[in-house]
């Protein structure tokens, strides 16, 4: 299990692992460096479990325990490119060809001057409803 769990690739790296980390040692069972087994002797053990999947059993068995009443979900997301224009193409004018139009220049409407502002706005009564009318004569 320690293999599995550290992610060590082989028999050699997990033993040197077990001779140095004492706590790794005694959460196998072990409580001297002498009393961890030989290479071979892990070998074996490994190659009975790989035949037996007793680790696949082991986790389809906690699995049952422990989530059998829970809903899990799971979300795929997919990555693939999808070709597009970063930007918008120039619209193709369909019809006669004929030279572009030039865009037309715009006139700044002029800004009021002071004498304009001082004189006052005068209303007809045929310019404006007859609420209004009544409106502008009280004041």
């Amino acid at each position: 299990m320690a293999k599995a769990v550290f992610n060590v690739s082989t028999t050699r790296a997990i033993l040197d692992r077990l001779h140095s980390d004492a706590v790794l040692r005694r959460l196998c069972g072990w409580e001297t460096v002498a009393q961890i087994p030989d290479e071979t002797v892990f070998s074996r053990a490994f190659a009975e479990f790989a035949q037996s999947e007793f680790p696949q059993r082991v986790h389809a068995a906690l699995v049952q325990r422990t989530q059998s009443e829970r809903l899990i979900g799971h979300i795929l997301r997919d990555s693939t490119a999808i070709e597009a224009r970063e930007k918008p193409q120039p619209k193709v004018r369909r019809g006669p060809a004929s030279a572009p139009v030039p865009p037309q220049k715009i006139e700044k409407a002029e800004e009021p001057g002071a004498d304009d502002e001082a004189r006052p706005a005068v209303f007809r009564n045929d310019d404006v409803g007859p609420d209004v009318s009544r409106l502008a004569a009280r004041l």
